[in-house]
């Protein structure tokens, strides 16, 4: 038992040493890639995110359709854009303070 608990916390370091590493090495090649092109590190940075955080719905959706499993695929992406207006709806009550929904004519 001791060696399994062993075993997993030095896979969860060395996940995320390699993790750390990986995404150092892709922020600075995105760099170089911008200045190469000529362009503003701001739109680099954006076209990382959005990929980075597509990969793993794409992962997900590729691994269900392969399985014959296509509801799951469906779930992820219900989830994910569920969460995503969650996230964003709250984050601007937060920042600002209050949202006034206005009701239309």
């Amino acid at each position: 038992m001791i060696l399994e608990i062993f075993y997993s916390i030095s896979a969860l370091l060395a996940g995320l040493f390699f993790l750390w590493r990986s995404s150092d090495i892709a922020v600075r090649q995105t760099l170089k890639l911008a200045s190469a092109f000529g362009l503003t590190t701001f739109f680099s940075g954006f076209v990382i995110m959005a990929i980075a955080s597509g990969i793993p719905e794409l992962s997900v959706a590729l691994s269900s359709i392969f399985s014959g499993v296509s509801q799951v695929s469906a779930g992820d992406i219900i989830g994910s854009n569920f969460s995503d207006i969650s996230f964003v709806l709250g984050l601007v009550v937060f920042i600002a303070g209050s949202i006034h929904v206005f009701p239309m004519k």
